[in-house]
């Protein structure tokens, strides 16, 4: 398979948008403690190591961005994941089973829906 950055980049921005404007915005409050501290760990376990997952996709196209990153993390990560550089990490594999794509239709729709009630919102300047 041919190494193309046009096919990459896209499906990178889209995640990060995923997980900035969606993710983080909608368990904001778990991440911080509301439902309780054992909840709170979990979920900045999940995000840690989504940033994790993010920082070794991006290192090949986003080299020093990446680096910085990792290095700022590098103190929270498991030991198996504290190299020297992210560049020294292997490229994320997919876990098995880890997809489900009902679920993420579902999701999808729900993002319509929340983003077309906004849209809407905006049109007849209605505040929060």
């Amino acid at each position: 398979k041919a190494f193309r950055l046009s096919t990459v980049m896209p499906r990178l921005l889209r995640f990060v948008d995923d997980l900035t404007n969606w993710y983080l915005r909608m368990n904001r409050a778990r991440i911080k403690g509301s439902n309780g501290a054992a909840e709170a760990k979990t979920s900045q376990a999940v995000l840690l190591q989504a940033i994790g997952v993010l920082t070794r996709v991006m290192a090949p196209f986003t080299p020093l961005l990446s680096e910085y990153i990792f290095l700022s993390l590098r103190p929270l990560l498991r030991k198996d994941f504290r190299a020297a550089s992210v560049h020294f990490l292997p490229f994320p594999v997919p876990a098995e089973g880890a997809s489900s794509p009902g679920l993420e239709e579902k999701v999808a729709r729900m993002q319509a829906v929340i983003v077309a009630g906004r849209a809407a919102r905006d049109r007849r300047q209605v505040s929060l």
